[in-house]
């Protein structure tokens, strides 16, 4: 720990700023007042659920098994078509990777320069966690989850295990806005384009 006795203070300058360097007095001022009007760092955890509310769970309407490849087939309520292919390379890992149409050939020339933010989406939190009360929440979990969006698609992509699967889900339906600091998203600078939004929920 530093303190102010028996400290040595060396300052170098070019000779033609030798005038505009501190005094004695100046230096040792900065030196005591150094501190002060800092305070004590606080733990701003925040103790709750990352979904206050989990979403209401669908139901497979249809399944089909594609002989070959061993994938199967799945039709949701919502939709949503499910390709699932187990494999042997990893037994403590789940890949995730989805994809709808659209992209960046569909957005707004004003939207552009937002598009490009769309992978740093997670840095900001999510709701009322930002990206550090996110991170303690989290510890221990493998779980990440990632938006992205492509010329002709957007989606997310990312990882779990066995033990954790719905962590990833739950970042994804996720329905309260994150956020978000960056100025690529102040009205000076443009919006999200509407897919990008999408993803945020």
């Amino acid at each position: 720990m530093l303190k102010q006795e028996n400290i040595a203070i060396l300052l170098q300058a070019p000779e033609k700023d030798k005038d505009k360097m501190p005094t004695e007095a100046q230096v040792l001022d900065v030196i005591k007042n150094s501190g002060k009007g800092v305070t004590a760092y606080v733990d701003n955890t925040v103790n709750k659920p990352l979904l206050e509310k989990q979403p209401v769970a669908g139901k497979v309407v249809s399944e089909e098994k594609i002989a070959g490849i061993g994938v199967t087939k799945l039709k949701l309520s919502n939709g949503v078509t499910v390709l699932l292919k187990p494999t042997t390379f990893k037994n403590d890992q789940i890949l995730i990777n989805s994809f709808a149409a659209g992209g960046t050939s569909l957005a707004n020339d004003q939207d552009v320069e937002a598009i490009g933010y769309a992978g740093s989406i997670g840095d900001d939190g999510i709701g009322e966690f930002d990206n550090t009360q996110l991170g303690k929440l989290l510890a221990g979990s493998t779980a990440n989850i990632s938006p992205y969006i492509g010329e002709l698609h957007q989606g997310f992509s990312g990882s779990t295990s066995p033990k954790d699967p719905k962590q990833p889900c739950n970042w994804c339906t996720h329905t309260r806005p994150t956020r978000v600091k960056t100025p690529l998203l102040s009205k000076e600078h443009g919006r999200l384009p509407r897919n990008a939004a999408k993803q945020r929920r």
